[in-house]
């Protein structure tokens, strides 16, 4: 019995050296499979090497199948230099830009672009849904797995995936020379293998839903090392139901100040790209761009139209095209044919003008050029929703309607500015107007060059007396009224020498025009006539100096609860304007004055600011973008010192300027809504608003009279 045990006992430690024997080879097997090899060399290093500090040459370099296909426009420049400022270095960046600029495309690979040479280590891109979440990690997977360019370039990353054969579960075994490659690869995740040598090793890529949960993400790495975003991509996060929608802006903007822009630690500064398009007026995008401590870009499709914009697009092109009958297959298209055989026929003509942002955003098959690709869009799908899907100003075909007015932040007005020295009136310009604004220490005055389509632009500005500092307010004023004029003097003689001295300087100077072109001389100042008890000595220096036109102004809060100016009865002389009406009122201190409606010409005035240069009724100001940077602070925060509202009553809708909570000096603000005022009164109207000349009638020839005989 104990030999035959002793039998057993060597037959089964045979069997378990067998057995070991096998798994050791099964291992080994295994291993073999799941090991990635060696890793290729770079094919082209000065390639490689000249695109690490490059993002506009990654682009157009490696992805000849999307960024790289078409040349890029000088304004995809600008928006990728915004993007690689922000991952070389740091920032907050909004970039509104049109549908159809391939914003998206241009994120993802730059993500993959900041991945790739380590230039950051947690990316994250965010998206309005979970679809987009897992469609952007997809387009990156793709890229990184079937790009030729990319896998010669940079075959550390590219080999390994590529050995993955698409199949995610192979992902935990994956080793390279023996070692893992920790690589992921989840439905809105990927981790980026670990090589040896690799500055993309363990690069982390998630994206999130803007609708989900994305409060703390972190990763941790096979050494332990715990990472927190260090970039973070938002790329269009509203849609049309969200932008209109006041309480899910703000909720949502609420969260991307919060939530998303705190998800980093304190070791590395957080940067920020949001590519997106302005939907509606004071949307999440506008209201992001307003929020400080965020830089931003906003490009518009078209930045001129063409000369002929009304009477050959508008007219005999829109008319061919849209001459089809509806009802017979295909005749669409034939019309869409003939429309594009009249515009090569004129092209020269037709393009005389016209300036958009890509000269390569068109249809090959069916157009001719981007121009006629903008006015095709414009033409079939109407002014509205071409502005608001492709210019970035969506409020700007709503005159009159009671929508929240899209204000321009500070630093966009700073960047209206022509060029052109102060003081100076464009050649454009037919006439020069002004408005002075009373105070108790001060005036303050805004001088406006206009065309008769109410194209304007800000010559001149500021307080008076002149004061040695650039930015004053009415709280910290250096030189006060009285200490300019010295003791002696009471208010109202205060007043009756300043006002007498501005008018005349801006009355009686001439106003050289562009170019030495003569100058022009300011045709109707505008007063302040409201500001406590300085209104009679605004009646009697306009009754003084009536030679310098000077017309004493009111300003009228009306809202929706009050009779709007058309509903007032109007004697005989009395003049009714678009928002301003002449009464007869101070006829009795010999001098009328002029009713401005305050409310509804400053939402006019902020519409001709939020229009872009170039588009018809903007407002431009003086000076060169590349010098004197803080020259027109002072008055963008003036025209910022108030807020729109919209007010509904007695079935009217309004929008009710009010000043903000801290109370800021807005007397720029009305000076410009004054001097808009001004120029109405001189002719200037919106183009399509000038009332029709009524027709003569023909005096009747009389009758001939017939007698009957001799």
């Amino acid at each position: 019995m104990a030999g035959k045990r002793r039998d057993d006992d060597a037959a089964k430690k045979v069997g378990r050296r067998r057995n070991d024997s096998a798994a050791a080879r099964s291992r080994e097997n295994s291993s073999a499979v799941s090991d990635v090899g060696e890793i290729p060399k770079v094919r082209n290093k000065r390639r490689r090497q000249a695109c690490e500090h490059d993002l506009h040459k990654f682009l157009t370099t490696y992805f000849p199948n999307s960024t790289g296909m078409r040349p890029l426009s000088d304004d995809h420049r600008k928006v990728i230099a915004t993007i690689e400022a922000c991952v070389l270095q740091q920032g907050r960046f909004v970039n509104a830009v049109y549908r159809g600029f391939a914003k998206t495309t241009i994120l993802l690979n730059a993500i993959i672009w900041a991945a790739l040479y380590g230039h950051r280590r947690f990316l994250c891109v965010f998206g309005l849904d979970q679809e987009f979440a897992a469609n952007a990690i997809e387009s990156i997977r793709m890229e990184l797995e079937t790009n030729e360019l990319l896998a010669a370039d940079f075959p550390e990353v590219c080999h390994p995936i590529r050995a993955l054969e698409g199949k995610a579960q192979r992902c935990a075994s994956q080793t390279a020379g023996g070692k893992p490659t920790h690589i992921e690869w989840a439905g809105d995740k990927l981790v980026l293998p670990t090589v040896e040598n690799s500055v993309a090793s363990g690069a982390v890529i998630k994206a999130f839903s803007l609708q989900g949960r994305s409060r703390g993400p972190q990763h941790r790495t096979s050494d332990g090392t715990v990472l927190r975003p260090d970039f973070i991509a938002i790329d269009d996060p509203q849609e049309n139901d969200l932008a209109s929608n006041p309480d899910r802006v703000r909720r949502l903007l609420y969260r991307i100040k919060t939530s998303i822009a705190k998800s980093c630690d304190h070791s590395r500064q957080l940067s920020m790209v949001v590519n997106a398009t302005v939907i509606a007026p004071r949307d999440l995008i506008e209201q992001l761009i307003d929020t400080p401590g965020w830089q931003w870009l906003r490009i518009p499709m078209v930045k001129s139209w063409a000369d002929e914009h009304e009477k050959l697009w508008l007219g005999e092109y829109q008319k061919r095209r849209h001459t089809f009958d509806p009802e017979k297959p295909g005749d669409q298209a034939r019309a869409a044919a003939a429309a594009t055989k009249y515009y090569k026929r004129n092209r020269r003509r037709m393009n005389a003008g016209a300036d958009v942002s890509w000269a390569e955003c068109y249809d090959r098959d069916s157009e001719l050029s981007a121009i006629q690709h903008a006015y095709n869009l414009l033409i079939d799908d109407g002014e509205a929703a071409f502005n608001a899907e492709y210019q970035q100003n969506p409020s700007s075909d709503d005159e009159g309607r009671g929508d929240v007015v899209t204000m321009l932040p500070p630093a966009a007005i700073d960047k209206k500015r022509n060029g052109l020295e102060r003081g100076v009136v464009p050649l454009w310009a037919t006439k020069v107007v002004a408005y002075i604004d009373v105070q108790k220490n001060m005036l303050w005055y805004v001088v406006l060059a206009a065309d008769d389509d109410f194209r304007t632009a800000v010559i001149d500005y500021g307080p008076f007396p002149r004061q040695p500092l650039g930015y004053v307010t009415k709280k910290d004023l250096p030189v006060t009224l009285a200490e300019y004029y010295g003791p002696g003097l009471d208010q109202e003689a205060l007043w009756d020498r300043s006002l007498d001295e501005l008018s005349r300087e801006l009355v009686d100077r001439p106003w050289p025009r562009e170019a030495g072109d003569g100058d022009i001389r300011c045709s109707r100042p505008l007063v302040d006539a409201n500001y406590g008890d300085s209104t009679a000595r605004v009646f009697e220096v306009a009754r003084r100096r009536r030679s310098r036109n000077i017309t004493p102004a009111h300003g009228r809060g009306i809202t929706a609860a009050n009779a709007p100016m058309r509903q007032w009865p109007f004697k005989p002389g009395e003049k009714l304007g678009p928002f301003w009406c002449v009464k007869n009122q101070g006829a009795r201190r010999g001098v009328r004055a002029v009713i401005i409606d305050t409310n509804t010409a400053k939402t006019f005035t902020h519409r001709r600011i939020a229009t872009p240069v170039g588009n018809g009724a903007s407002l431009e100001l003086f000076g060169d973008p590349d010098r004197d940077r803080r020259l027109h602070e002072m008055f963008a925060d003036h025209m910022h010192a108030e807020a729109p509202v919209e007010h509904t009553a007695k079935g009217r809708t309004v929008v009710e300027w009010e000043l903000k909570p801290n109370r800021p000096d807005n007397d720029l603000f009305d000076c410009t809504v004054g001097a808009m005022v001004a120029a109405s009164m001189e002719g200037s109207s919106l183009p399509g608003s000038r009332p029709r000349a009524a027709k003569k009638k023909k005096k009747a020839k009389p009758k001939r009279k017939f007698w009957g005989g001799r």
